[in-house]
């Protein structure tokens, strides 16, 4: 069973994280985060600052 916590995203923050929401295809912030901490915890490098960059791929099977 899963643990989980609630955090608040500076309101700055919330285009990048619909920008990039776009890109993963949900609106889903709590998805989004995750996915951006998975990325940078598996050093995978592609976290880009513009989410709309080529370099974007998503890992077909995000570890916990």
């Amino acid at each position: 069973m899963s643990k989980s916590e609630r955090v608040s995203i500076r309101p700055y923050h919330l285009g990048y994280l619909s920008s990039f929401g776009e890109v993963l295809g949900t609106n889903d912030y709590s998805e989004i985060v995750n996915h951006i901490l998975n990325c940078h915890q598996l050093g995978c490098g592609n976290v880009p600052t513009n989410p709309h960059q080529n370099s974007l791929q998503v890992p077909s099977k995000i570890q916990p």
